[in-house]
């Protein structure tokens, strides 16, 4: 009932993610965050197979041999698993989506032990070309329901490619939505969205938040197609972006490379006081009182 704190592998792997990148990221996690209220550690984009089995299973590609080993190996460090797919025939990276498979994949996963999904809508496009919010709306409900019918807690984020998801999210089901654009580590981004979340603050409460996007900080790159780097924002921009996250009320994802932790990055994710704003019960975001 307050905002999801972890991490996610995108912004630093793309793509390129795999077994022991995640287990690398639990270890960190479990050795230097998670007395911090950290706890998620989620798989995005890239660890689909080329295509289902013949049962319609589908199973991770090379790069994750065995996702319940897996899972088993996060949850062991005291830590819970998150996984990413699409309503649509193919996700964001173009990989196989959930689109006819819903609940068998909501089966699978929570066999699995899954306690988070990423669900972007991307290339649902497909399905219907001139999406409307009814449209849009329509595949993560059928996604809920399928949730619902698994023995499994697992928090639900309505993700990228929904204008105005915040009207709806908490209607289809979601814990959390993505209100934006994909962030980058630039300050003009990063201010951009970070000061536009007023508009939506009232759809956040207990258990129902807006979602900005991951942090970034740290070090980070390859899931945009660059090189990796760290994180163009200054030291300044670093504390602003982390402090504002925290007033929102803003679920918090690392986006960094975990194994590649300077320590102004770690003093930057273990300042108790700042994280306890983000997690008060209370579950209410600040918003703009002046804008010159």
């Amino acid at each position: 009932l307050t905002p999801p704190m972890g991490w996610n592998s995108w912004n630093c792997w793309g793509i390129g993610v795999n077994d022991q990148k995640v287990r690398e990221a639990a270890d960190y996690m479990a050795r230097n965050l998670i007395n911090h209220g950290w706890t998620y550690v989620n798989i995005d984009d890239g660890w689909e197979a080329d295509q289902r089995t013949s049962e319609g299973v589908l199973m991770g590609n090379d790069k994750f041999p065995d996702f319940k080993g897996l899972s088993d190996y996060v949850h062991s460090r005291g830590l819970k698993f998150g996984i990413y797919s699409s309503p649509g025939p193919r996700t964001c990276g173009n990989h196989l989506g959930s689109y006819q498979y819903e609940e068998l994949d909501a089966k699978i996963w929570a066999d699995w032990g899954v306690d988070y999904l990423k669900y972007d809508y991307c290339l649902y496009t497909d399905i219907e070309p001139v999406p409307t919010e009814e449209i849009i709306k329509k595949p993560y409900v059928v996604m809920r329901k399928a949730l619902d019918k698994v023995n499994r807690d697992i928090v639900y984020c309505v993700g990228y490619g929904a204008p105005n998801v915040w009207n709806w999210g908490a209607e289809a089901g979601g814990h959390q939505w993505r209100t934006t654009r994909d962030i980058t580590d630039e300050w003009n981004v990063v201010r951009s969205i970070g000061f536009f979340q007023d508009v939506c603050a009232e759809a956040t409460r207990p258990g129902n938040y807006n979602d900005p996007d991951m942090l970034v900080v740290g070090r980070l790159g390859l899931g945009w197609g660059e090189r990796s780097h760290d994180s163009y924002l200054t030291a300044d921009e670093q504390y602003s972006h982390i402090s504002l996250w925290c007033l929102l009320s803003s679920p918090l994802l690392i986006g960094c490379d975990m194994n590649n932790m300077d320590d102004f990055t770690t003093n930057l994710l273990t300042n108790d006081e700042v994280l306890e704003v983000n997690q008060d019960p209370l579950v209410m975001p600040a918003v703009k009182i002046i804008t010159e």
